[in-house]
């Protein structure tokens, strides 16, 4: 029997199998990435079986620049009983935010083929600060913290940017990431965390109670009273 998800949209069963094919697909291409570009794959295959099984993590773990910064936090964290018990959980939100930011980067400009080595060139500075904006304070539910956790994951990317740059010889590459690095040194703090910051202030003032009444409290008094 049909689910009415299916009437609704016109997905039939055999397409439903088909979705489910391409999904198991981008998951093994997502591997193949990994075990073709990086060493000590233990590691990332490690990550992702603590990542949600999602669009997102298909672009992070897609992408070579993701994949570095990730490894690099994995490896830093040492042997498996040195860890602390979120530790991993950490490694992954960071490389989800840089799949979210990337995502909503391509939607922007309509590029879907875009790289987080494309964005991390200077021209492209402004477009990254727009859309962390709307992806943490310019919305319904603000997450006011996470312009800053932004900030700091692309200064570690710029850095990853030029280290790889600086491997394959790519002087143009080693240029962009340090004039981005520099932007971020230079401006995100006025344009994104002072930002955030004053949003945060705004709702902590919003959410003060307000002082009653005088005539409210002459009621409160009395009706104390006449309880005693």
């Amino acid at each position: 029997m049909l689910h009415e998800k299916e009437y609704f949209d016109g997905t039939s069963v055999k397409q439903d199998k088909r979705i489910s094919a391409v999904k198991r697909g981008t998951a093994l291409a997502s591997n193949a990435v990994i075990s073709s570009k990086h060493s000590k794959t233990d590691l990332l295959v490690e990550l992702m079986a603590h990542m949600h099984d999602d669009e997102i993590k298909h672009v992070a773990m897609s992408d070579r620049m993701i994949c570095r910064e990730a490894h690099l936090k994995m490896d830093g964290l040492g042997n498996e009983d040195d860890r602390k018990q979120d530790d991993v959980y950490r490694v992954s939100q960071a490389a989800r935010t840089l799949g979210r930011l990337l995502l909503a980067s391509r939607r922007t400009v309509s590029m879907p083929n875009l790289s987080p080595t494309d964005v991390l060139e200077p021209h492209r500075f402004d477009l990254v600060v727009e859309v962390t904006k709307h992806m943490s304070f310019n919305k319904e539910t603000p997450a006011s913290n996470l312009g800053k956790t932004i900030g700091n994951l692309l200064t570690n990317a710029c850095r990853s940017k030029y280290c790889l740059a600086l491997r394959e010889g790519d002087s143009k590459a080693k240029e962009d990431a340090l004039a981005f690095q520099k932007l971020i040194e230079r401006e995100w703090n006025d344009r994104v965390n002072r930002v955030a910051l004053k949003r945060m202030q705004t709702e902590k003032r919003s959410k003060i109670p307000t002082i009653p009444l005088t005539a409210d409290l002459q009621i409160f008094l009395r009706l104390s009273n006449q309880n005693y």
